[in-house]
Formats: C-alpha cells, sequence, structure tokens
C-alpha cells in the first residue's frame, strides 16, 4: 500500500512538472495546411476543420496537456494526447491516444487514478514490440474500466529509461472527466454519420471523443490526408506543444 501511495505521488509530482514545463515550453505546433490548399474539385463540407471549443463549465482543472517530462536527449517522445485543460469525454469507456516520437525497447508504463488519488484504477505494462513510432490508442473497455460521471481522471503514459532512477522517467498526461450528454446533442449524434460526429464533439467540447471518432476513421482510411489533416488541426487546437500528428 505504501509502494502504492508513493508510486501515484510521484506520478501527481511529474504531471505538475508538466504543467510547469509546458508553461515554459516555446515549441509550436508545425501549422496544419490550410484549407485553400486542398483541391478545389472537394465539397465545402469535405474541406471543413473541426472547430474545437473548451468546456465552458465546471472548474479548469490541473493543466498538464500532452506536454513531456523527463530527459530525453536521443531518447523517444512521449506526448499523451490531452488538451492542456481539464478534457471531456461522454463515454463510460474512452479510448486514450499518446504519441511516440520513434520505437523504443523501454518499458512502457500506462496509469489512470481518480481524483482522490488512493489506489490506481489502472496500471499497466505494454511490451516493447507494441512500442512503435506514431499515435497509438487504448480502450478502457478492453480493460473493465468505467468512468464515473463528473470525477477528474488522472492518466498518464511512461517510458523508463532507469529502473533504479524513476526520477528520468519521460511522462506525459492529462486530465479526462466524463460529462453525461444531453439529450439534445444525444438525439444530434444518433441522426450523425461517423464524420459528423467528429464535428459535432468538438463544437461542444468533448475532446477525447473527436479524437478518438477522428483516430477510428483514420485507422480504417489509412491513406486518407484530409482526415490527417483534421486530427492535426484538432491537436493544434487542443494546445499540444509538438507537431505529433502521424
Amino acid at each position: 500500500m505504501i509502494n502504492h501511495i508513493n508510486k501515484i505521488t510521484f506520478k501527481l509530482f511529474t504531471l505538475i512538472a508538466i504543467m510547469i514545463g509546458g508553461m515554459l515550453s516555446t515549441q509550436v505546433i508545425a501549422d496544419s495546411p490550410s484549407t485553400s490548399n486542398i483541391k478545389s474539385d472537394k465539397s465545402t463540407s469535405a474541406m471543413r476543420m473541426p472547430m474545437y471549443q473548451p468546456p465552458r463549465r465546471g472548474a479548469p482543472g490541473l493543466t498538464v496537456g500532452g506536454g513531456t517530462r523527463g530527459v530525453m536527449g536521443d531518447k523517444p517522445a512521449i506526448h499523451a494526447l490531452a488538451p492542456n485543460h481539464t478534457g471531456f469525454t461522454a463515454s463510460e469507456q474512452p479510448t486514450l491516444s499518446w504519441y511516440m516520437s520513434k520505437p523504443s525497447s523501454m518499458r512502457f508504463e500506462f496509469m489512470l487514478i481518480d481524483d482522490e488519488g488512493t489506489e490506481p484504477l489502472l496500471e499497466l505494462t505494454l511490451d516493447a514490440a507494441q512500442l512503435k513510432r506514431g499515435i497509438q490508442s487504448l480502450n478502457l473497455a478492453d480493460h473493465g474500466v468505467k468512468l464515473k460521471p463528473g470525477v477528474q481522471y488522472q492518466w498518464s503514459v511512461s517510458l523508463i529509461p532507469e529502473e533504479s532512477n524513476r526520477s528520468n522517467d519521460i511522462v506525459s498526461g492529462g486530465i479526462i472527466e466524463r460529462q453525461t450528454l444531453e439529450d439534445s446533442l444525444e438525439l444530434k449524434l444518433n441522426k450523425a454519420n461517423p464524420t459528423e460526429d467528429v464535428f459535432i464533439y468538438a463544437e461542444e467540447g468533448y475532446w477525447y471523443d473527436a479524437i478518438a471518432s477522428l483516430t477510428k476513421l483514420i485507422e480504417k482510411d489509412p491513406g486518407n490526408e484530409l482526415l490527417k489533416k483534421q486530427r492535426a488541426e484538432l491537436i493544434h487546437q487542443g494546445g499540444l506543444a509538438a507537431d505529433i500528428n502521424d
């Protein structure tokens, strides 16, 4: 129990460090190509970019975003796809995503804790073979974890270069909160197609659902450059401090 508390305390400190690092960072996301560069034969609808509107209700929460803490050098960078404020989801079992700049054989750790922070709700290690370059995702449904409405959860992804010196962990994380959909919004989503879902979720402030819906579309159509531009724009709007679209 003491080890768990120490580990969680360490994670909380690293998330706060991410916040400070993110405020000091001077990195700028590479601008996504504007819609004016898309071929003119595309319809206005097809050229749309999602417009993320951060939640206007509730406390802003701890700002951590997708910044990275840790000494990297030639080591891979890792970025949680999390906005620079508490991000909303409508899903009881959402999908969380992160980006790695290159493959790694280091041990990878994922952790999810609630706002009380007494015990991890989920703590797991991924095999090195799964740690490829690009955007990767974890579905909480695959691990039987459910989020309660109105509760803030901290999640983090870590690469561990030295097991004996965890202060050198490469860590990124964010905060997620489940918000129940209003009836009118749920009806709107029920009538929408998967592409429209992305825009609706973004405009209504449901960051994690917008990212997850768009990533799922890209997985089904990996050669679709417009979808990738839309995701790059959404990532930019979330305030992530790197060009991490892939």
